[in-house]
């Protein structure tokens, strides 16, 4: 009886602890993902900021929001998302290059570097999925523009992203 009582006493436990809920980890990651052309291009950590609009000062460059992402790869490759509004807040959307503010640069570490632009790219797209006060995620992809000459276009596929965000004044 006793062995019994211990046994099923031992299956309880060993489901209640094996049912739990863990902990998410995969919010806290932070990271810039894609593939351009055939290469995959990752990077660690990028670093995300909203620059309030000042309509104050003569300048009227910094009279809207806008939110610049910048990421290294390990490659040494760096990758820049720009996102502009009339005003704020970001909301999740899509948010195209034709429109002025929105689009992405990489600058390529490679043997033979070249920058990439999504400047005149009719095709490129960038979607924040998620925004709060912290952080911000989406996905990307489209064609860019190589604006060195040195070769062809390059096609962005499966691009995403989850960033920390602050805000600073323009």
């Amino acid at each position: 009886m006793r062995k019994s009582v211990f046994a099923i006493l031992s299956v309880f436990v060993f489901l209640t602890v094996s049912c739990s809920k863990t902990k998410e980890d995969s919010r806290l990651r932070r990271f810039v993902s894609m593939k351009l052309d055939n290469r995959i291009v990752l990077s660690e950590n990028p670093t995300g900021v909203i620059y309030m609009p000042n309509p104050a000062d003569p300048n009227p460059g910094n009279d809207y929001p806008r939110m610049e992402i910048t990421a290294k790869s390990y490659n040494g490759d760096v990758i820049t998302f720009t996102l502009a509004k009339a005003e704020l807040p970001f909301t999740p959307g899509v948010y195209v290059a034709t429109e002025k503010g929105n689009g992405m640069t990489v600058a390529t570490n490679t043997t033979s570097p070249t920058t990439y632009s999504s400047v005149g790219s009719t095709t490129f797209y960038i979607t924040i999925t998620q925004i709060d006060n912290v952080a911000v995620e989406g996905s990307f992809s489209g064609m860019l523009k190589d604006v060195m000459g040195a070769g062809s276009d390059a096609a962005v596929r499966d691009g995403a992203f989850r960033a920390l965000i602050s805000k600073v004044q323009q």
